[in-house]
């Protein structure tokens, strides 16, 4: 899920699905090697220093010829007005590319897709004073974003990485520090018994798989809002 902090309040705008960021064969993009869905996750890697935070996750998978490997990396620098999204393969065989796909989370008022392909700007149904504006920009001119009817936009290089820029246009002030919110960390520091899901939100079925995930459990639910309770 990608979030901003729209001049104050706090809007879901994309998602990019695991069964959605593909490993791309040499015959053409109907070559899907692989999903991250269908991945194991091996390691997560996290560090904070002065101006920067990182995480870069591993995943693996089995193909003739090998084992093939997965990273993502998400690099946040201080006073940004977004982060950089790097995702490589690693595999024996040789790749045809990596691909992206990034759903929007609320309706879209307008997306422009630069002619080269090496950019995009997506506008939001206005909240607050102005719409929600992000840029999204490929690093090194490695690949090409396209536009389908349904709003959905696909990011394929022609090599093992794809290295993406998010930007927030529209963001509310930076932060003066930089730091990485671990949910799993959180629960244990604070010992959170339990947690209240929004309905209406777009992201409620992800965030409640992912809350499963940590061991909750749904306990009430009732109009608009679930309870989950921990286990």
């Amino acid at each position: 899920i990608v979030g901003a902090n729209h001049k104050g309040e706090f809007l879901d705008l994309l998602r990019i699905p695991s069964g959605d960021v593909r490993v791309i064969g040499t015959t053409g993009p109907n070559d899907i090697r692989a999903t991250l869905a269908n991945l194991r996750p091996i390691g997560v890697e996290t560090g904070v220093a002065a101006q920067e935070a990182v995480v870069h996750t591993t995943w693996k998978g089995a193909e003739q010829g090998g084992p093939l490997l997965f990273s993502e990396t998400t690099l946040l620098h201080e006073d940004s007005r977004g982060f950089e999204l790097i995702d490589q393969v690693t595999a024996k065989r040789p790749v045809g590319g990596v691909e992206l796909r990034l759903w929007p989370l609320v309706r879209t008022a307008a997306t422009r897709v630069e002619n080269s392909g090496l950019g995009a700007d997506l506008y939001f149904q206005q909240a607050g004073l102005e719409d929600p504006h992000l840029r999204i920009d490929i690093v090194g001119g490695n690949g090409v974003i396209s536009l389908g009817q349904d709003g959905v936009l696909t990011v394929r290089s022609a090599t093992d990485l794809v290295h993406l820029q998010v930007s927030d246009l529209t963001a509310g002030e930076g932060t003066s520090s930089v730091q990485i919110l671990d949910p799993a960390q959180l629960i244990e520091g604070y010992d959170v018994a339990a947690v209240v899901l929004i309905r209406y939100e777009p992201s409620f079925e992800t965030r409640m798989r992912r809350m499963e995930d940590l061991g909750y459990r749904v306990a009430v639910e009732t109009g608009a809002y679930a309870l989950m309770r921990r286990d």
